[in-house]
């Protein structure tokens, strides 16, 4: 059984179509996933993925997905408009609507039988940071928000996780740039 990394990118109608795929790559039983990186869409993916091995029932919470995104993937149910954020002209809708849909997706498989993952959540950052390119100065839009299994074991850091995954997949103009603490004043998904 080899360590495998899963990376999954995003768009909409791609995330769908990862959370399918995902399904049917988790039945391998020689298939040892022990890192996720994703952006976007495939952040609530990963979201979904990472707490279903932590807790042992990858299959499980990939038929949660599944239906998640079969029975709730729509504009309509991850839209919440929101008149003051158009208003101060930060996106037509908050991610209220979209952070339950994660909550409700991955909550039911916490446990306290903890299978070691890591998931590693890309983020845009709005203003930039400065970093070094090659040895020169160079300004990077890039986050990345590391988690563990333990992450998923506490509450307050399973808010953190989809604060990332919520922040990751807020599309700019639609959503109002997303919060992450630690690791962006705001961020938006690198589409």
């Amino acid at each position: 059984m080899k360590n495998t990394a899963i990376i999954l990118a995003g768009a909409v109608a791609k995330g769908a179509f990862e959370a399918g795929a995902l399904k049917v790559i988790t039945k391998n039983p020689n298939l040892k996933i022990k890192t996720i990186v994703a952006t976007s869409s495939g952040a609530l993916n990963a979201t979904a993925l990472a707490a279903g091995i932590t807790s042992q029932k990858v299959e499980q919470a990939m038929d949660a997905l599944v239906n998640t995104w079969a029975d709730h993937g729509s504009w309509y149910n991850i839209l919440e408009f929101s008149f003051s954020k158009m208003m101060n002209r930060q996106g037509l809708s908050n991610s209220d609507r979209l952070m339950r849909l994660i909550r409700m997706t991955v909550e039911k498989f916490v446990t306290s039988d903890l299978y070691p993952i890591e998931l590693k959540i890309v983020l845009t950052q709005l203003s930039g940071h400065m970093g070094f390119i090659d040895g020169r100065p160079s300004t990077t839009f890039e986050a990345v928000a590391n988690f563990s299994h333990l992450d998923f074991y506490n509450r307050v850091k399973r808010e953190r996780i989809y604060n990332a995954a919520c922040a990751s997949a807020a599309f700019p103009g639609l959503f109002a740039p997303v919060d992450v603490p630690g690791k962006a004043a705001e961020a938006h998904a690198a589409l």
